[in-house]
């Protein structure tokens, strides 16, 4: 409801295991860089692309898993934030994202260098 909207529009903690909305520009990126394909051998452009003339929309594609750290949303897949980000997407628009908790293995994944404010692209691939 509006309730928790507002709460998370504060940055307020939003409880793990929920699926909540968050403003685009509220997620970070918990990386240093990303590949230019996902997991599956996809190029993230063709996502990228699907989204920008309205093929896909963001109802179309799984929620971005975050996790909540010292009060700032991070997301745990950065590719698909990057896509989101690069396709036209207004920074205000509310996202749905999965939130997670703050794991061993997501915090030695943890290597962005600017706070999670940019990430770097790896190779010519995607």
């Amino acid at each position: 409801g509006s309730r928790r909207a507002a709460a998370e529009a504060e940055g307020r903690e939003v409880q793990e295991g929920s699926t909540a909305e968050v403003m685009l520009r509220q997620i970070r990126y918990s990386q240093e860089s990303i590949k230019g394909v996902f997991m599956d051998g996809r190029p993230i452009s063709v996502m990228r692309q699907e989204l920008a003339s309205g093929k896909k929309s963001i109802e179309d594609i799984p929620p971005i898993s975050v996790v909540v750290t010292n009060g700032q949303v991070y997301s745990a897949d950065n590719r698909r934030l990057w896509t989101f980000r690069h396709s036209g997407m207004p920074l205000d628009m509310r996202v749905p994202v999965a939130v997670g908790n703050s794991n061993a293995a997501f915090v030695r994944k943890m290597t962005t260098p600017t706070a999670g404010l940019t990430i770097r692209r790896r190779g010519d691939e995607g």
